[in-house]
C-alpha cells in the first residue's frame, strides 16, 4: 500500500505436465515426496501431450489458491483475542502488574503491514499502551518502534499515531533522539497548525492538539537538538 509494503506470494512453477514441483505443499501442509515410486516410475509425457492435460493445471490452482488467504481468519480471530484481554485488563487496572502478557501482542505488530486490519490493529494497540508503563514497556521491547514511525507519514493514521508516541514518550522519554533523527517533528506540528479549521470531529480534533503539544514538549525536553529543529520548523510561527 505504499507505506510499509505489501508481501508477495510467489506461486511454485509448474513441472513438465502440468504437475507442481516436488517441493511445493499442498493446502493442507502435505508434501509430495520426491521418491514416490509411481511419480518416478511414470514416463515423461511429449511436448505435444501437455497441452491436453487441463486437469493437472486446475490442480496445481487449487492447492495454491486455499494457501494463499489462509492467513486472513487466522489474523482477525488474533486481533478479536487480543480485544478481550484488553477489555479484561481494563475492568482490573489495579493488578495490571499480575497480569500475563498477552501471547497474540506480536501478532498484532505484525498485522500494521496490512493494511485491511490496520487500523483496527492501531486502535487496540492504542487502548494496550494506555494502561501504562508496563505495556509500553512490553510493546518497545517486541519491536513496536519502526512500525509506528514508518506509519506516521500517513495522514490516513494520524489521529491513532499522536495517541501511541505520546503514551511512548510518557513512559520513554528516550525516543526524543529518533524522531529528530527520522525527521517526525513536523508531523507532531500539523495537528497544531490547523486548529483554526479542524478536520473531522472537533474533540477528536482538540484531543490529537492536546497530544501533539505533549509529544513535542516531552520531546524538547532537555534535548538541544530537538528544540533547534522545531524553531527551523517554524513552530512558534504556526501555532
Amino acid at each position: 500500500d505504499g507505506i510499509l509494503g505489501n508481501h508477495v506470494v510467489a506461486t511454485p512453477a509448474s513441472g513438465p505436465g502440468g504437475h507442481a514441483n516436488d517441493e511445493t505443499g499442498t493446502a493442507d501442509g502435505a508434501s509430495t515426496s520426491p521418491s514416490n515410486p509411481s511419480r518416478s516410475s511414470t514416463p515423461q509425457p511429449q511436448p505435444a501431450q501437455q497441452a491436453a492435460a487441463p486437469a493437472n493445471t486446475n490442480n496445481v490452482s487449487r492447492t495454491t489458491g486455499p494457501a494463499s488467504s489462509i492467513s486472513s481468519p487466522f489474523f482477525s480471530e488474533q486481533l478479536t483475542a487480543f480485544e478481550v484481554w484488553l477489555e479484561y485488563a481494563e475492568r482490573h487496572q489495579d493488578m495490571i502488574g499480575e497480569l500475563e502478557s498477552p501471547e497474540q501482542l506480536p501478532v498484532v505488530l505484525q498485522v500494521l503491514l496490512s493494511q485491511v486490519h490496520r487500523i483496527r490493529a492501531l486502535e487496540l494497540l492504542r487502548r494496550f499502551l494506555q494502561l501504562g508503563p508496563w505495556a509500553v514497556n512490553l510493546a518497545l521491547s517486541l519491536g513496536i518502534f519502526p512500525y509506528v514511525m514508518k506509519l506516521l507519514q500517513s495522514p490516513e493514521y494520524k489521529s491513532l499515531l499522536v495517541s501511541i508516541w505520546a503514551s511512548i514518550l510518557k513512559f520513554d522519554p528516550s525516543c526524543q533522539v529518533d524522531l529528530v533523527k527520522d525527521g517526525a517533528i513536523p508531523h507532531f506540528i500539523e495537528p497544531l497548525a490547523n486548529w483554526v479549521n479542524p478536520q473531522g470531529d472537533p474533540i477528536d480534533a482538540a484531543k490529537q492538539r492536546t497530544l501533539s503539544a505533549f509529544s513535542l514538549a516531552a520531546t524538547c525536553y532537555r534535548y538541544p537538538q530537538a528544540q533547534t529543529e522545531c524553531l527551523r520548523q517554524n513552530l512558534h510561527g504556526r501555532c
